[in-house]
Parts: structure tokens; sequence; C-alpha cells
């Protein structure tokens, strides 16, 4: 189902804002290139690294933003990419997926025809980083890490850039984050 304009919710993601707002454990990231949008627990992340990257049916997209550096893919102008990541069952995470007005629902008992639709969800501030991989080809569909020691951080942040230069080879971190993979932290 395809929507326009960008900054108009579905029907679908007004009830996750609603439930979001209420202080049910929702979170919600958006970005589309220029603006790059995390929200846990109804508050807003100041994040030093931001990636969303989803693929399916053929389509590649990733948004991501490390220190002041920004990635888009594919570079087409008005493409957007949103998410509510639903963790209220723990037996059962759903992932609501806006993808430039394709939308889709994956949860942990997911099923498809389609046997490659991924979905990669990082972030990170001075406090924690978040890792969460979606895979419909695996049993165990969904994963999460939460980290909150800085080395333990540089860790899962280089662990979710390879894991998307595996899935979507044509974007080079190196070239985009000009060899460094480190957001720059205030006071250091």
């Amino acid at each position: 189902m395809k929507q326009e304009p960008v900054s108009v919710f579905s029907a679908e993601e007004e009830k996750y804002l609603k439930k979001m707002k209420k202080g049910e454990s929702i979170q919600f990231m958006s970005a589309d290139g220029v603006e790059f949008f995390a929200c846990l627990d109804k508050s807003k992340i100041q994040s030093l690294a931001f990636i969303l990257c989803h693929i399916s049916e053929g389509r590649k997209a990733c948004f991501g933003k490390v220190a002041d550096q920004t990635i888009q893919f594919p570079l087409a102008d008005n493409d957007f990419l949103r998410v509510f990541f639903d963790r209220r069952d723990k037996d059962n995470l759903k992932f609501y997926v806006n993808d430039n007005g394709d939308t889709v629902k994956y949860s942990s008992r997911y099923s498809s025809e389609l046997k490659n639709e991924r979905f990669v969800m990082f972030l990170e501030d001075e406090y924690f980083a978040q890792l969460v991989l979606f895979d419909s080809s695996l049993k165990h569909k969904i994963s999460q890490i939460i980290v909150t020691d800085k080395s333990t951080k540089t860790n899962i942040r280089t662990i979710a850039l390879s894991h998307i230069s595996q899935l979507i080879p044509e974007i080079k971190w190196t070239q985009v984050m000009g060899g460094s993979f480190e957001p720059e932290e205030d006071g250091e």
C-alpha cells in the first residue's frame, strides 16, 4: 500500500503512536536521508549512530547516520523508512515497517513465501547500543542485543556495519565514514 506524502502516517502507524504515548513498550525509528528520529519509551534518543536497513522483494533500502556522516541507499529523493518495534510480548517481538509507502508486519512467528526478507536496526547513544536483526529464513527470526559498556558498544557497532555490508555490498562504510567507524563523543 503506497502512501503520500512522507509526513502522513498510516492508520496502523497512528495506532502504534497512541500506544507508545500511553507508555507501552514500543520503539519508533524514522529516516529519510535528511532527518533521523528515534524514540524509545516515550523519550527521543539523541543518537551517535542510527541505522535502518530493509531488504524485501528485490528492494534494498538503508538509511544511516554515524556522528555527522550519513548514508542513504538508494539515493532517491523522498525515500523514507519508518519502523515501530513492538516489544510488549517478549515471546513474539513485532515490527511494523513502512518502506517508502510499502508496509509489512514482521514478527517472531512471521511466515512468508519470500525467504530473503531482512531488517537491521542499530541505535547508539552515549549510554547504550542496540542491535536488532530480523531474518525471515531463520527459525528464530528476531534477535536483539542491548549493551552499555564502551568496548562492547564498539563491537556491536562493528557487527552491525559488517552485517549491513554483507546485505548491501554497494554501501562502502569506509568511504562513508572517512575510514573511521567511531562516532565523535563530546569531551573526548
